[in-house]
């Protein structure tokens, strides 16, 4: 092919100014540069430091892309941080009362559906993308099509918005924590709990407008901040700080779950809560309510779309063998947190009624 058709040859366009950076390489490589890495090569013809565009219309910086990726120390991490991403609130809070008011048995029979078909595969199909292309997000939806990039902002448009409320969330269970240091607990001591959360951590107003509505709650401002604080300070040094994080994060909540299921389970009544929880209703499935109910709680669970799971996964070597493998123990060990939740909430519930 003449010089006219190399670029169309190679997958390079047809740019004059990008065109002549080939021949000058040729030309470097003949002088004996051939053992030098592109990027420097380049920057002895005094061409820039960017090389032309990838095959498919992908640009990287030639030291950009020959940056040395940094990579998880242990396979444990990996597995730690993701599982710490997946399992939250609402694994102990929303699924439950989903199981409770949507057919118990039935519920949890549509929501192991739902994540076989959708969540599951959505999930590993984002860690596949990660190891793969070894880039964020947004790398690599431009790899995969370049018009596709803008998909990968979304996500962060999200996480904008619902990041703050999930961070609220945590400021109250950080409430409570400290809380539960006092001895008689303050909740039970002469008050109720609705009582003692209207009154005393949000100091809720009787209207907005009333008196005290525009009052700032300092105790709650401070723990939010304090929230924030110790998330930064989890992820400060990137995927080395949040591996070394998770060993906290979420091996203690498993055992703290663990200690209490095996008070609660002995409580008087809780073979009531626990048969209500786990006894399906199976008129329920017919409701296409139910089943919307179940998708929606396992996808938001795994949460496939934000982009996370790329990012994690591209911190693993392109030729990592156990991926499928980690990625079904976070997928097992998420929904079985859920259900294992249900069994200390269920049991409270039938001792209390």
């Amino acid at each position: 092919a003449g010089a006219t058709g190399l670029p169309s040859v190679i997958g390079l366009p047809q740019d004059p100014g990008q065109a002549r950076v080939m021949p000058a390489v040729a030309a470097a490589q003949q002088q004996g540069c051939g053992g030098v890495e592109p990027a420097e090569q380049l920057e002895v013809l005094g061409v820039g430091g960017a090389l032309p565009p990838l095959a498919g219309g992908t640009s990287f910086g030639a030291e950009f892309a020959a940056a040395p990726r940094t990579r998880w120390k242990s396979r444990s991490q990996f597995v730690l941080v993701l599982m710490g991403y997946c399992i939250g609130v609402g694994n102990l809070w929303r699924f439950p009362y989903l199981c409770g008011r949507y057919g118990g048995g039935a519920f949890l029979v549509a929501y192991l559906v739902m994540l076989v078909l959708c969540a599951a595969p959505l999930f590993l199909y984002e860690l596949v993308l990660g190891q793969k292309f070894q880039r964020g997000p947004a790398e690599t939806f431009r790899k995969m099509a370049p018009s596709w990039t803008g998909l990968a902002y979304i996500s962060v448009a999200m996480t904008i918005f619902y990041l703050p409320y999930y961070q609220l969330i945590v400021a109250y269970a950080f409430h409570y924590f400290l809380a539960a240091f006092q001895w008689p607990l303050p909740w039970v001591d002469g008050t109720t709990p609705d009582k003692y959360l209207d009154e005393v951590v949000l100091r809720r107003a009787d209207a907005l407008g009333g008196p005290g509505s525009s009052d700032v709650n300092g105790t709650l401002l401070l723990e939010v901040i304090a929230v924030w604080v110790i998330t930064a300070l989890c992820l400060v040094k990137g995927i080395h700080s949040a591996g070394k994080a998770a060993y906290v994060t979420v091996l203690l909540p498993v055992v703290m779950i663990a200690c209490l299921c095996s008070v609660c389970v002995r409580l008087p009544g809780a073979g009531d809560g626990l048969r209500y929880y786990l006894t399906p209703r199976w008129d329920q499935l017919l409701l296409p309510e139910v089943w919307g109910l179940a998708a929606g709680q396992i996808i938001f669970s795994l949460s496939p779309g934000t982009g996370t799971c790329i990012s994690l996964a591209s911190y693993h070597e392109r030729d990592y063998r156990g991926l499928f493998a980690d990625g079904m123990l976070v997928v097992v060990s998420n929904s079985a947190f859920s259900i294992f939740g249900g069994v200390v909430v269920f049991s409270v519930v039938g001792n209390l009624s």
